[in-house]
C-alpha cells in the first residue's frame, strides 16, 4: 500500500529527544499524537514530496517513509532528528520517535551550474518502522 502526501507547506524538525515516549503504540492504539516541543521551521525550494509505502517483512508489517525537498538551512547532525510535515488542507505528519529506530537524513550539497542551477542541498529523510508516517497534532 503506498500513501503519498497531498500540497506539503510546511516543514519542522526537532530533536527526536524532545518528543513523547512510545508514539507508535498511541497511534495504534488510537491515542492523539501531540508534538508540544519547540520546533524549527525548515525553509524549502521547489515541490517537496513525502511518500509511505507499507510491506509486509518477517511475518510483519513495516511501513518506509520518504521525505524529499532542497533547502539552504542547515540540519542538525549532532543528534537525531525527527521531522513534521503539514499539508495543504492542515494535517500533519510526524517522522521519527523518541526510542530507535531514527529517521536517517541524508544531505546531498550541489554547487550548480553558473546561470541555469541553483546551489542548494537535496534533503532525503527515510524512516523504516511499525508506522512510520504516524498523524499529529502540532
Amino acid at each position: 500500500m503506498r500513501t503519498s502526501l497531498p500540497s506539503i507547506v510546511k516543514i519542522a524538525c526537532l530533536p527526536c529527544s524532545e518528543l513523547s515516549p512510545d508514539i507508535q503504540l498511541r497511534y495504534k492504539v488510537k491515542m492523539p499524537v501531540a508534538v508540544y516541543a519547540g520546533k524549527t521551521a525548515v525553509k524549502f525550494f521547489d515541490t517537496p514530496t513525502c511518500e509511505a509505502v507499507m510491506e509486509y517483512e518477517n511475518k510483519g508489517r513495516v511501513e518506509h517513509t520518504t521525505l524529499k525537498f532542497s533547502t539552504l538551512d542547515e540540519l542538525p547532525t549532532a543528534y537525531p532528528v525527527a521531522f513534521v510535515v503539514t499539508t495543504a488542507n492542515g494535517r500533519s505528519y510526524l517522522i521519527g520517535a523518541m526510542e530507535r529506530p531514527f529517521p536517517v537524513v541524508k544531505v546531498e550539497e550541489r554547487t550548480g551550474v553558473p546561470g541555469s542551477e541553483p546551489a542548494v542541498k537535496s534533503v532525503t529523510v527515510t524512516l523504516s518502522a511499525h508506522k512510520s508516517l504516524v498523524p499529529c497534532v502540532v
